[in-house]
Order: C-alpha cells, then structure tokens, then sequence
C-alpha cells in the first residue's frame, strides 16, 4: 500500500474489516500490532455516556463519526487535536476525559472575565455571608465617607472597611475598620460592655485608689 508516495505495510482490522495501514493499529508491549485498528480499539474502550458524548460530538461537527485523536470544541465549532485540549480530572487527580473548549477559546474565555472577575467575587462573597449586594456595600461606604462608623480613620493602604453584622439576626450593622470589629467582637457585641468600657476610659479607678494609699502614708 502506498501513503504520501511510499510504500508501507498493511494490516486488515479485524473488526471493521478495514485493510489500513500498520501505523493505524496500536502495538503490543511485544512490539506485535493489534488485531483491531485504533479507532475501533477507541469505540470499545469507551463507555455508554462516551459513546453517546461522541455522538452528539459527531452530529454537531456534520460529521458521522469522530476521528480518533479528535476533539470537538463547543466555543469555536471546530475539530481540533486532543493536545489542544486541558485534560479534565476528578480532585483524586484521575484524569476522566478533556474540558469542554479548546486551550485558546479557555484563554479567550479567561481574559474576556478578567476585568469584572474580583468584583464578581466580592459580590457573591457579601451576598453569600452578609446578604448584601456589592452595590450595596458601596452605597454604605459613601454614606460613611469612606471611614469605620465608630472610630472615623479611614483605611489603611491595600485595606478596606468590613461589615460588620448582628450575629443574633444577621442584620448588618455598618462598615468598621478592622481593629474596631475585632474590638466589638472581644467584647461580645455587648452594649453594656461597651458603656463599661467607656465609664472606664473616662473615670478610671486606679488614681482616685492610688492617691487614698498615697495620701495614708
């Protein structure tokens, strides 16, 4: 048989029939060929929902049947090689097929979210945790001014205000700096704590004990 204007061995599969080339049959760990060609070595090694996902594959590239080796990319409709393909594993790292689209079409994909992608986040965060939008977080944030509601300080460089919340009914509260949400935290998000804390900020009990023990001497 010739291929490309040279000579090269045959082989008959022997399930489709097929006289194919020697390189169209997979070896042995011998170094002998296969009975059956690679493409039909493929069809039997896949299961029921391959068989069927290669169908579909098939029917949407116009095509009666996917070569092997070949992938169909769903963003760009082409066929394209398997090594265009990012190889899909399960988190126990076996690896179970190929994604959905080509490398460049995930490439394509990935710049074109780039730009919204850490506000996509944020806002799924707070709407996750808090119940708020990120369009709501910023309309709290400028009816502060920018700054934490119980000490005033803006922010420091690469920070930003965190919400603070009601842990009893989650109602959200406000935006406090950092250590002004540890501080209430330590404290239990008790009321009562805090006036303590004020009346003993402003009337401590150390210099009017003091000055009595240093009056008595």
């Amino acid at each position: 048989m010739k291929q490309n204007g040279q000579c090269v061995d045959v082989k008959v599969c022997e399930d489709c029939g097929s006289e194919l080339p020697v390189t169209a049959f997979q070896r042995t760990c011998n170094h002998h060929w296969f009975p059956i060609c690679k493409n039909c070595h493929a069809k039997k090694s896949l299961g029921p929902q391959q068989e069927g996902h290669r169908r579909r594959q098939a029917r949407r590239a116009g095509v009666d049947e996917i070569p092997v080796g070949m992938k169909w990319c769903g963003r760009c409709k082409s066929l394209k090689p398997l090594n265009q393909f990012h190889p899909y594993k399960n988190p126990n790292g076996k690896r179970l097929g190929f994604r959905y689209l080509c490398i460049f079409c995930e490439r394509a994909d990935t710049r074109a979210r780039q730009p919204g992608k850490k506000e996509y986040f944020k806002n799924w965060k707070l709407l996750k945790k808090y119940g708020i939008t990120l369009e709501d977080y910023k309309q709290l944030a400028e009816s502060q001014a920018g700054r934490c509601a119980i000490c005033g300080r803006l922010p420091g460089p690469g920070k930003s205000l965190v919400v603070d919340h009601d842990h009893a009914t989650d109602e959200v509260r406000g935006l406090l700096c950092n250590d002004c949400n540890i501080g209430i935290g330590k404290l239990g998000d008790d009321a009562d704590a805090l006036r303590r804390a004020l009346n003993y900020l402003t009337h401590p009990p150390a210099p009017s004990v003091l000055e009595g023990s240093l009056n008595a001497t």
